[in-house]
């Protein structure tokens, strides 16, 4: 915005006093009319675009997961299967076969 405003006190300070007055005045109407906060809006949005353009963000299935550490030693760790069948006999045809 600053650098607006210093664009247009050049624009108003020219060396013609006819053409200055003129000059104030269009800027005057442009005040008026918000037309420097149209011009900064515009500036702002394509710059945005420009930037979004340049560094596309993923669509949401190829973001990566952000897994913490401890949760993804967690999930690493060897499952114990003691306790549990890992025969399709159920635990009595076991224990016949091999008597303890």
């Amino acid at each position: 915005m600053d650098d607006l405003q210093e664009v247009t006190r050049q624009y108003v300070n020219c060396p013609d006093p006819i053409e200055s007055a003129a000059r104030r005045q269009r800027v005057l109407h442009g005040d008026a009319h918000r037309q420097m906060e149209e011009t900064v809006d515009r500036i702002l949005t394509a710059a945005v675009a420009r930037y979004q353009a340049m560094f596309p963000t993923p669509p949401p299935q190829e973001r990566a997961i952000d897994i913490s550490t401890p949760q993804l030693l967690a999930d690493s760790a060897p499952m114990s299967t003691e306790g549990t069948n890992t025969t399709d006999q159920p635990k009595e045809a076991q224990e016949e076969r091999f008597p303890t």
